[in-house]
């Protein structure tokens, strides 16, 4: 079961980098319709009736946002049916992890469904991106129930692994909120947003959550100084998860002494690789390149706080 579980913790992380590189792209209606594109399930086949599919559509086939677009549907798509086989087939123990699993694939199959139909709906998208780190989350999680590394509860520990693992949730949330607003490039400087001119950033209109359906959100329909806002208090998140973290090795040394945590310096530098490439994304204009792995260096972030909660204190494991 363990090997089971790893490689689709595995699987997960691919899915997770297909899915940031389809977003940064802007392919994510490459495809008008969903799960097939353009009527047809073969991305093949659609781009050899490509002519007859545009006028149905009413949309000009692109190949290059297409294939993206329909691989990571593949892809994910392969992902779900081996959470779904392994975790009713295979897997006897653990009954509620399983229910949850199962519910949180066919609620993600959900989200992709309405980022096509929905034309990329900020808050959609924004979940679609949790939701991918989440099953990643789980199954590591279920990885670890069945390796021999054992939950051993450290005390003083619980607080703060919480606390670290509500800001990264709260810090991906922005990221994804942050991307689905096409707010990653609008400060292109660091610290501050704008080397020469001073910018009011509107924090009310960067958190309107009630946004219309059917309007196409391509390209971001935020105010420009709302996008600020996002941008900004992103980074003042990744403050926050850093303090946070300050908090978890203080309390790993009050409760063991002056025991080396690997884990925690694993964290540490993650913290810094993230926090190296979030700047780099901002003086560079959002490279490619650096952006993928900015998404990917937050996925190993929660695979490592999953462990970190799993071995040392947040889930004791009753005996």
């Amino acid at each position: 079961m363990f090997y089971y579980w790893l490689s689709l913790t595995c699987w997960g992380v691919f899915v997770v980098i297909v899915g940031a590189f389809t977003r940064l792209v802007d392919a994510g209606l490459g495809c008008p319709d969903w799960p097939t594109c353009f009527g047809y399930w073969s991305l093949a086949s659609a781009q050899l009736n490509a002519s007859q599919a545009e006028n149905f559509y009413q949309v000009v086939f692109d190949f290059s946002k297409a294939w993206p677009e329909m691989y990571h549907r593949y892809i994910a798509g392969v992902f779900a049916f081996g959470i779904v086989f392994v975790a009713t087939f295979f897997e006897k123990k653990q009954y509620y992890l399983r229910f949850f699993l199962i519910s949180l694939v066919c609620f993600q199959a959900l989200l992709g469904m309405w980022t096509v139909t929905w034309k990329l709906h900020p808050i959609v998208v924004m979940l679609h991106l949790l939701g991918g780190m989440s099953l990643t989350g789980l199954c590591c999680w279920m990885m670890l129930s069945r390796s021999s590394l054992m939950s051993h509860c450290q005390p003083g520990m619980r607080m703060s692994m919480m606390a670290l693992g509500l800001a990264l949730c709260m810090q991906i949330l922005l990221g994804g909120w942050t991307s689905s607003n096409y707010a990653s490039v609008v400060c292109q400087n660091f610290p501050s947003c704008m080397p020469y001119m001073s910018l009011d950033a509107d924090w009310l209109g960067a958190f309107d959550f009630w946004l219309p359906i059917g309007t196409n959100y391509e390209g971001g329909h935020m105010d420009f100084s709302a996008r600020v806002a996002v941008h900004m208090l992103h980074r003042v998140f990744a403050g926050l998860v850093v303090l946070q973290l300050i908090w978890v090795t203080v309390s790993w040394y009050q409760s063991t002494g002056s025991e080396l945590c690997l884990i925690i310096v694993a964290m540490w530098v993650l913290i810094v690789v993230q926090i190296s490439l979030g700047i780099l994304n901002v003086l560079g204009g959002l490279p490619l390149f650096i952006a993928i792995f900015h998404n990917l260096g937050a996925l190993l972030l929660s695979l490592l706080w999953v462990v970190g909660s799993y071995r040392y204190g947040l889930f004791r494991q009753n005996p």
